[in-house]
């Protein structure tokens, strides 16, 4: 890295690094995305150039975004004034809602970009947006407003239950005769999920 890009920040455009790159000597853009691709594969940078909301925006601090990672994943343990029933549902369902979100992450160095580190997440695997056709049935009664940013929810595939808990299962069992098996592939099925769907 070059002693220049340390007052960039942890994201900045592809287009501001062209600029000071110029000077070290890049001598096109192409070289430059040929870089970026380079030390995107070693992790010393992201750079998401097919997704389109991360198209023009290097990470230059992984380090940074596995921060963010972390504050969602270690967020079940905490309480956040008006998301005891959020934190529940992350820690019960792996569903994260917005407002959540916005809590964990109010702290300084995530707050300002928050649109870009779920887009990073989402590239990443670490969320994935539960679609609107899901959503609609999560929301208020008839007659309301669709789902807005604030009611927005996101599956975290590490925090996806292993097994359903267990009055429920007793309950299913009792109501039929049947075998009920639990296979446990040691987080491999939660792991593809995001590729899988």
């Amino acid at each position: 890295r070059a002693s220049g890009t340390s007052n960039l920040g942890p994201l900045t455009k592809v287009e501001e690094l062209w600029r000071r790159s110029a000077r070290y000597g890049f001598e096109s853009m192409q070289e430059l995305q040929n870089f970026l691709r380079h030390f995107h594969g070693l992790g010393a940078l992201l750079h998401f150039p097919e997704v389109e909301e991360l198209r023009d925006l290097v990470c230059l601090k992984p380090a940074w975004v596995g921060d963010a990672a972390a504050a969602v994943l270690t967020a079940k343990d905490k309480v956040f004034q008006g998301c005891v029933r959020h934190v529940a549902e992350l820690k019960e369902r792996g569903m994260l809602h917005m407002q959540l979100l916005t809590a964990v992450w109010r702290a300084r160095p995530f707050a300002r970009y928050h649109e870009q580190l779920v887009s990073l997440l989402q590239a990443l695997d670490l969320l994935l947006a539960w679609g609107h056709d899901k959503q609609s049935q999560l929301q208020t009664p008839r007659g309301r407003q669709p789902a807005t940013d604030v009611q927005k929810i996101y599956l975290v595939p590490s925090q996806l239950p292993v097994r359903p808990p267990r009055e429920r299962e007793v309950d299913e069992v009792a109501s039929q005769d049947a075998v009920v098996l639990y296979f446990d592939f040691h987080g491999l099925l939660r792991r593809s999920l995001p590729t899988l769907i």
